[in-house]
């Protein structure tokens, strides 16, 4: 996702071009979800909200980064990093999957990632 290193230094509050796409990728790997907001709140702008910022801050924990919520350089270089791109989900079920230093488990490509 090169459009990360654009978003470096964002935080909430701020309306950025290219916040969509992260979101997006965030929904992906299990990190947010807007499907239950209560606020007004959008998967499909460029707004950095609150869902945005926790979601930021629960990968920064997974990862064991500063969690500020922020989009700094050590966040944004490691989403950008291979582990980022290797397309399982982070997040299964609303447990995070805390990867403190180990390798994954394989899940294989037909291993059930979400709820029935």
């Amino acid at each position: 996702m090169t459009i990360l290193k654009d978003l470096e230094g964002c935080h909430k509050g701020e309306q950025v071009e290219g916040l969509q796409q992260l979101k997006a990728h965030l929904e992906k790997f299990g990190y947010l979800n807007y499907n239950h907001s209560q606020n007004q709140s959008h998967p499909n702008d460029d707004d950095f909200d609150d869902l945005l910022e926790a979601a930021v801050k629960t990968y920064q924990l997974n990862y064991h980064l500063k969690a500020a919520g922020t989009l700094d350089a050590k966040t944004v270089s490691n989403m950008m990093a291979s582990v980022w791109k290797c397309q399982c989900a982070d997040i299964i079920n609303c447990t995070k999957w805390m990867r403190g230093g180990k390798k994954r488990p394989n899940h294989g490509h037909n291993a059930q990632r979400h709820g029935p």
